[in-house]
């Protein structure tokens, strides 16, 4: 039955794709009343989104970006395809740009100097490689926009140190690889993110943290995760919240993210408050999916999960730790399946799914860490939750996962006319062959050497160049926008490095954000 679900590049029987086919319908009119529901909310509460905003695709139909008339997109996101609590974030809207020049670690022309810097800035690139950090790269610094779609063929990683995001506020990073060098005495997350606000991180390919891959420690407000890809980590995927103190921590949502060859916490969620965990694909996993702590208001919605290393399912899928006591948590889990026969129906009783952690006591009864139970029946709550921030279109599980394999990570770079050229690496498109093969790589929970005896790894490190891969297109005024892209617009002067803060078409954004946003369509 390996070929049950995946309908992406694979070829299954016939029966399998009249299985399909029945699962996404069937989610699909389940999907039709959820968003009934949800609008019918949307209207009580007083919410100015449009029905329009509601169903409009991420994948919108590329429409000519490059008129000159005006364009309403609604309530101002960070990007036309941006969703999520971290939606509305400006970034380094309006400031200056700044050119990464060099490949360096530090110094003039570096990534490090550009995040180091103070004010409104965008960061785009002139040059793709690799930029190895010889010490933490760590940002405090706030109001800023890293646009990696405007790095030339080949596209920027970051490896070495590890790269963390702390006490900052208000940005924007897309279009980027982290992947650490794998650390054998120091346990690291790929990217940690500690007490930072208003921000959202699109399009990214993380792996090889020892710890977790991406994580949040601190305060988390007003933050989206989303279309990134999360691979090979020798312990667990990703914190979301405070797991010290859950009360510091709400409004984050993680979307169309997918997790490849990692054990668990898909993501562990430590919130007081709302928490959105919708169309994400998690496959090959090792122990649990999500643990929750904290009084949290959940949507875990049309999640996929497939292949659970050595098929194992039992008391291995989702958690309720209660152990912080409190208001009790609510969370609201429908449509999510587990491939290869296990969990199919899109109409079946999600709370089956969903057992406690840890030990204490609710209700007059006592819960044993080493006796997991179903989880009180009054943790689930009975309707859904008005959607954080900018409302994103839910897929039904089945279509999630072909769309994801489709658009996930760095994949994607802008030329010099602004059209967008895929531009995936090959640790990447190993990863989503794997998935999509249905032909995991094995790995072992906290072993230090699966990782780094790859091929893969090994080649990775070994083809480290100090130079660039490539350099970027012309920009004589220094504004961000190509002289290309400039001398095909009347409105526009690749001599006058002002224009690019302007906003000729009145739609919102700088024409500088209009280039940067052409990778969107």
């Amino acid at each position: 039955m390996s070929c049950l679900i995946i309908s992406v590049l694979m070829s299954c029987s016939k029966d399998s794709d009249l299985l399909i086919n029945s699962i996404l319908n069937d989610q699909t009119k389940d999907l039709e009343e959820y968003s009934s529901a949800s609008d019918k909310k949307e209207e009580d509460s007083g919410s100015s989104e449009s029905e329009a905003d509601l169903t409009h695709s991420d994948e919108t139909d590329s429409q000519n970006y490059q008129d000159e008339a005006h364009i309403d997109y609604g309530p101002l996101k960070a990007f036309p395809s941006a969703y999520g609590a971290g939606a509305y974030t400006t970034g380094g809207r309006g400031g200056s740009v700044l050119h990464v020049t060099n490949l360096n670690d530090s110094g003039p022309g570096s990534l490090r100097a550009a995040l180091n810097a103070s004010g409104k800035r965008i960061i785009v690139f002139d040059v793709s490689g690799v930029i190895v950090n010889k010490t933490p790269l760590v940002v405090k610094n706030g109001d800023f926009t890293i646009a990696g779609q405007t790095a030339p063929e080949g596209g920027i990683t970051i490896t070495g140190e590890r790269t963390e995001f702390s006490g900052c506020k208000n940005f924007i990073v897309r279009y980027i690889r982290i992947r650490p060098r794998f650390n054998t005495y120091n346990e690291r997350d790929a990217v940690s993110i500690a007490s930072c606000s208003d921000y959202i991180f699109d399009h990214l390919s993380t792996s090889w943290g020892t710890d977790e891959i991406i994580s949040t420690s601190g305060g988390v407000n007003n933050a989206t995760f989303q279309r990134i890809l999360i691979a090979e980590g020798n312990k667990t995927g990703s914190i979301m919240g405070n797991s010290d103190d859950p009360s510091v921590s709400e409004n984050f949502s993680m979307h169309n993210c997918l997790f490849y060859n990692i054990s668990h916490r898909f993501p562990n969620v430590n919130s007081n408050g709302r928490v959105d965990v919708i169309n994400n694909v998690v496959y090959n996993w090792n122990y649990r999916l999500i643990r929750t702590q904290g009084s949290v208001q959940l949507n875990h919605l049309n999640n996929f999960y497939l292949r659970q290393k050595n098929n194992a399912y039992t008391n291995q899928l989702n958690k309720v730790d209660y152990s912080y006591g409190g208001t009790k948590p609510q969370i609201y889990t429908a449509g999510n399946i587990i491939g290869l026969g296990i969990f199919e129906d899109p109409k079946a009783d999600n709370w089956e799914l969903w057992s406690t952690f840890n030990s204490w006591s609710y209700g007059g009864k006592s819960y044993r860490s080493d006796t997991p139970e179903p989880a009180p029946a009054d943790f689930r709550a009975p309707n859904s939750y008005s959607l954080l921030g900018s409302p994103l279109p839910i897929k039904p599980a089945v279509e999630a996962y072909n769309n994801i394999v489709n658009d996930v990570g760095a994949n994607k770079r802008l030329n010099e006319h602004g059209e967008v050229v895929i531009d995936q690496d090959v640790l990447d498109a190993n990863y989503l062959s794997r998935v999509i093969g249905d032909n995991p790589q094995r790995y072992d929970y906290k072993s230090l050497t699966d990782i780094t005896n790859s091929a893969h790894y090994i080649n990775f490190f070994a083809g480290i160049a100090s130079t660039p891969l490539n350099y970027g297109y012309t920009d004589t005024d220094q504004d961000g926008m190509p002289d290309a892209w400039e001398e095909a617009r009347s409105y526009l002067d690749p001599n006058d490095p002002a224009d690019g803060n302007l906003d000729f078409n009145n739609d919102g954004y700088t024409n500088l954000e209009d280039f940067l946003n052409q990778v969107d369509f």
